[in-house]
């Protein structure tokens, strides 16, 4: 797992209403303490709980201070809490992240306010969502209690914790849910605490369902309706115990196994499941197939180089294709994507989209529109294609040549720039230029009996819209990299940008103007205006000593 590039500590802020003593002081607002990232580097493992005679602004910053451990409930933190509501204040119920140093405000009617920046949050399901950037002011109150000492007694639910503080408290996890054909699991990213309570607040997330943009059939969670789970998931020996309610009695052996195998990729670090009814045991067979977590595919680049295609190793010899490398070569082709399984390739030629086969039949002119993007298959041997010009055109065609139209709401005349389905074939990517800037957003591909007509709400990607956007490439099953040039300097880089998640740098390489995936992020590959490969290489980009026409795709 990537480690995120955060920059401050946490903050916490209390919850649950309750009746509030105020606290004597009058006057108008004034500046109080700055909570800034200044603060030992223990604190984020071992804060410290109310100090006696503390002052009320005390108590705030000691309360946030305490949000650096969410152990046993944020036991700490708790200490905080007048007893009216310690035990109703519900810390996972928002989590924002804020983008600069926070100040304790005191308020002209005596209470204080915990005032910061934020542009992202993740909420009690664990989803990240990127927010426009905005000024929050959660309000505190206090009252002494029978000993004389300060205690928070009304605040807003949820925490707030600094970027750095975030990435100290908070793992990403995907949640796996199923295609349609039940060949490959699907991540769900979610954001959680670690704690000793992760596997049961995984599996909790995962049986109440997938996000919105992962329904509607784009993929299938195997729970029935109605099920939760009965108690604390429990591990040992690589071995989970899930109790689940009398729903799952209902279920066949084999969605059994479906959930059975859900459960296990969510939680990741066990090998086998128990599934169990009021602490009984029931039966789950074996699933026949293991379901694809990831595709992976040849490691070496796919390309063209001046006389040949397929396979290029150091060297820069070419391993060429069966069947498909001289028909690609005899239409001129300027992009190809190559299909799971070498079963067939998409290719770009000066006359449209053709689909080649690894059998030396004929190849075929699928889509003859004029000016059409690079195009993509899935894992259902469908290509897909668009015109440049509008994004809303898309089409999806079988090997037999049939087009499929691809309803969506994209607006007509929206321009791609680069798109593609994901190696699952459950996602399509669209990296686009609007009149009102750049776009990445990732829609659930829709359909019917296998066969594909439509695409459902999108993820946003939030972009550094002062980048001009030039390609874009699936990194793995969660995360897409773009290539994008700085309009003030001319120099191009590259972004990880993870669904669900925060993005980074990924460095710098100069001229470059396409981006091809592989396998994770060693994976990805560069080439520059003057056809030169590169390939990341620790925190920069290296060239690889090869120079290719392009670089195609490996689905």
């Amino acid at each position: 797992m990537r480690r995120l590039k955060f920059t401050a500590i946490v903050v916490l802020i209390a919850a649950g209403l309750g009746g509030c003593v105020g606290i004597p002081t009058s006057g108008s607002v004034q500046t109080g303490a700055t909570i800034d990232e200044e603060v030992a580097p223990d604190v984020g493992y071992d804060p410290s709980g109310p100090q006696a005679g503390a002052s009320p602004t005390e108590i705030l910053t000691g309360f946030i201070q305490a949000a650096t451990n969410p152990q046993d409930d944020y036991a700490v933190a708790r200490q905080f809490l007048s007893p009216g509501i310690a035990d109703t204040w519900e810390p996972n119920e928002i989590t924002q992240i804020r983008s600069a140093t926070g100040q304790a405000l005191e308020n002209a009617d005596g209470t204080l306010s915990y005032t910061f920046s934020s542009s992202a949050y993740v909420d009690d399901a664990g989803r990240y969502t990127h927010s426009a950037q905005s000024t929050q002011r959660l309000p505190f109150s206090f009252a002494q209690n029978t000993s004389g000492e300060w205690r928070i007694t009304s605040a807003p639910d949820g925490i707030v914790l600094s970027s750095e503080g975030f990435e100290t408290i908070f793992d990403e996890h995907a949640l796996y849910y199923f295609d349609p054909s039940y060949g490959y699991l699907v991540p769900d990213l979610r954001w959680f605490p670690r704690t000793t309570l992760l596997s049961t607040r995984l599996v909790t997330s995962l049986i109440a369902g997938q996000s919105s943009w992962l329904g509607q059939g784009v993929t299938i969670n195997e729970f029935p309706t109605g099920t939760t789970l009965a108690s604390r998931v429990t591990t040992d020996s690589g071995i989970a115990t899930v109790d689940l309610s009398a729903e799952v009695l209902e279920a066949s052996p084999e969605s059994r196994a479906r959930m059975s195998e859900q459960i296990k990729n969510t939680i990741g670090t066990v090998s086998s499941v128990v599934l169990t009814v009021n602490g009984v045991p029931i039966d789950v067979p074996d699933i026949e197939q293991a379901p694809i977590v990831d595709p992976t595919v040849q490691s070496q680049s796919l390309v063209r180089t001046e006389d040949a295609f397929g396979f290029i190793n150091s060297a820069g010899e070419v391993s060429t294709l069966a069947g498909q490398s001289s028909e690609i070569l005899d239409l001129g082709a300027t992009a190809v994507t190559l299909a799971p399984g070498r079963e067939l390739s998409a290719v770009l030629a000066a006359d449209g989209v053709h689909v080649v086969f690894p059998t030396n039949s004929d190849e075929r002119l699928l889509d003859a529109r004029p000016g059409l993007a690079d195009p993509s298959t899935d894992a259902s041997r469908f290509v897909w294609s668009v015109p440049l010009a509008d994004a809303s055109a898309i089409r999806a065609y079988d090997a037999e040549g049939t087009a499929y139209p691809i309803t969506s709401a994209i607006a007509p005349g929206t321009r791609v720039v680069s798109f593609a389905v994901s190696r699952d074939g459950t996602r399509l990517m669209l990296y686009s230029a609007t009149d009102v800037g750049t776009e990445l957003n990732v829609y659930g591909i829709l359909r019917a009996d296998g066969v594909p007509y439509g695409l459902g709400e999108p993820l946003t990607v939030d972009l550094d819209q002062l980048l001009v956007p030039v390609d874009a490439a699936w990194v793995d099953d969660r995360t897409i990299a773009t290539l994008a040039t700085q309009s003030s300097t001319g120099i191009t880089t590259v972004t990880l940008h993870t669904l669900g998640g925060p993005s980074e740098s990924f460095g710098r390489v100069t001229g470059g103007v396409a981006i091809v995936g592989g396998n994770g992020e060693d994976g990805l590959r560069v080439r520059t205006t003057e056809g030169d490969l590169y390939q990341p290489r620790g925190n920069s980009w290296a060239d690889t000593g090869l120079r290719v026409s392009f670089i195609a795709t490996q689905q």
